[in-house]
């Protein structure tokens, strides 16, 4: 299979795919999984088949950088990738990544410097969520703040002093970036675009198992699985022999196999790629994924997942006190700080989308100064965003 021949694909005439509608949908899926994930404390409860499904917060986050990998190909698909894309794209990427961060570093400043962040008055009827005691144990400044949001989150993340608990994906999030725009830029420049691309698969997996001797390489073991997948799919398009049968089937087998406590990063690798293939391939899922309700959940997904571990901190906290001098019932206390912080944490990110709105606007503003150049054989309507 050739890399080239993606641009006679049955694709290249659609918008919809160029959108991504519906990987946005698993992307906002994906994200409000981790919340729901990071929520419940019960392993017992959360590795019950089907129920480890929508608990289990490690399967979304490969869901997240095959995805990267899937879009950032697309991105790049327009373009002559000479040095000003390149430069373009890693700048882009960084911009893109920073801004939402230092929003929410921001916030987090406030709401300690209020004396919101309560995990240390955490009622001892609650004492399941006592892990989230170890956060915010150091004194949180503006200029600490600053310093976490334009470098350590990417370059010396410390989990100990980490403004934003989930941000940890940030580093590699960037590290894999950098390494597929320079593999696209390598790719073109070495004129070795017409390598089958069915060969990276191989190359992905045996990245991944650089974890124990090169760490945070293998994370591009991901991208590089999504760029196989992007390709692929350009070329062959949607196949209406796919459907939700093979999805759910995908989705038994994972959900038995994390039920048997068969599970690991390589497993989450392989199945994230799946579940990213079948709903690209398959028009049906798309569909579904592409609705108001997910598209919404895709456009906060990225505040969602940044901000909800610090509301947990606080306003979590803060019901788990009342409820707890309410005399509430534990049960019915889960049940309601549940469903009043996930609704919180949905507002918020909601909220906060105008950060992504003003982040792209500062992005196209970056780009024009670059003169980059389209590549000939692509289509003049093409809308991807580069740092989608």
């Amino acid at each position: 299979m050739n890399v080239k021949s993606e641009n006679s694909g049955p694709i290249a005439q659609t918008s919809v795919i160029q959108r991504f509608d519906a990987l946005d949908g698993l992307r906002g899926l994906a994200a409000l999984v981790v919340v729901i994930g990071h929520f419940w404390p019960f392993q017992d409860f959360k590795s019950l088949p089907i129920i480890n499904i929508f608990m289990d917060t490690k399967l979304p986050v490969a869901i997240f950088f095959v995805l990267s990998g899937v879009v950032l190909s697309h991105s790049a698909r327009n373009f002559q990738k000479n040095t000003s894309w390149l430069a373009f794209v890693l700048i882009s990427r960084y911009v893109r990544l920073l801004i939402p961060i230092l929003a929410i570093t921001l916030l987090v400043t406030v709401l300690y410097l209020s004396g919101f962040i309560l995990v240390d008055s955490l009622p001892g009827s609650y004492s399941e969520w006592s892990g989230y005691k170890v956060f915010y144990q150091f004194s949180l400044e503006w200029i600490n703040a600053l310093q976490f949001s334009t470098l350590d989150v990417f370059f010396n993340y410390n989990p100990e002093k980490t403004y934003i608990p989930p941000s940890w994906t940030m580093r590699p999030e960037l590290f894999a970036s950098t390494l597929l725009f320079s593999f696209l830029f390598l790719l073109s420049f070495l004129r070795l675009e017409n390598i089958p691309v069915l060969l990276f698969v191989p190359a992905a997996i045996i990245i991944f198992f650089t974890k124990d001797f090169l760490p945070g390489v293998y994370y591009f073991g991901y991208f590089l699985m999504g760029f196989v997948i992007y390709k692929v799919y350009m070329v062959k398009g949607v196949n209406s022999k796919v459907g939700f049968g093979l999805l759910f089937f995908v989705l038994l087998i994972k959900t038995m196999l994390y039920f048997y406590s068969i599970k690991g990063l390589f497993i989450d690798l392989v199945f994230a790629s799946c579940i990213v293939t079948v709903i690209l391939f398959s028009s049906k899922v798309q569909e579904l994924l592409a609705n108001r309700v997910f598209i919404w959940l895709g456009k906060i997904s990225f505040p969602l997942y940044l901000v909800h571990v610090p509301l947990y901190c606080s306003l979590g906290m803060f019901n788990f006190i009342m409820l707890d001098s309410l005399g509430i019932n534990v049960s019915l206390g889960w049940a309601i700080n549940f469903v009043i912080t996930l609704s919180i944490c949905l507002l918020v990110a909601h909220l906060l989308t105008f950060v992504d709105s003003g982040t792209l606007k500062i992005i196209r503003i970056i780009k024009s100064k670059f003169g980059l150049s389209y590549s000939p054989y692509v289509q003049s309507n093409y809308q991807g965003q580069v740092v989608k």
